[in-house]
């Protein structure tokens, strides 16, 4: 599998990446874009953080390979953390709780449906445009209110 090997000696794994002493969810996301850059041909890689694998699939047929195994509906332990923020949902449920779920989102998501919302997605995406144009002119800008803003417009106007 591409990515890092793992090391007896390295215990901490790929997190020595990692400079502390600034933003640790920038650098996160530093790292994994630099990594999927490197293995922009490969399909999935990956990340070592101590002794357990954390794997990334970048590939839309790597997903849809996954996606179709019936196997891969039981999450890994990591999943419980955001049992405490999600609660039981599809998101951290698994086996016939998941695929019941899975059923009930999916046709919500159908290709017919979702053409039905795209003039609501155009508008309120042009308003988003728009908020940050004036935005273009700042050293820095912090998005997060422009584009929370914009996702609860179009939720609510779905």
């Amino acid at each position: 599998m591409p990515g890092t090997k793992p090391n007896f000696y390295n215990a901490f794994g790929d997190i020595l990446e990692f400079d502390t002493s600034n933003d640790l969810q920038l650098q996160l996301l530093d790292v994994l874009k630099r990594l999927v850059e490197l293995f922009r041909k490969q399909k999935l890689f990956c990340v070592w953080i101590s002794y357990i694998p954390f794997v990334f699939l970048i590939k839309a047929e790597a997903v849809k390979e996954a996606l179709k195994k019936h196997k891969m509906v039981d999450k890994s332990w990591q999943y419980s953390y955001f049992k405490v923020i999600f609660g039981d949902g599809i998101f951290a449920s698994t086996g016939e709780k998941w695929k019941s779920r899975r059923k009930l989102l999916t046709s919500c998501f159908h290709p017919d449906i979702l053409r039905s919302f795209l003039p609501i997605f155009n508008e309120k995406s042009q308003n988003l445009v728009i908020a940050l144009r004036d935005e273009t002119q700042k050293d820095f800008t912090e998005i997060i209110d422009f584009t929370t803003s914009c996702t609860v417009d179009i939720m609510s106007g779905t």
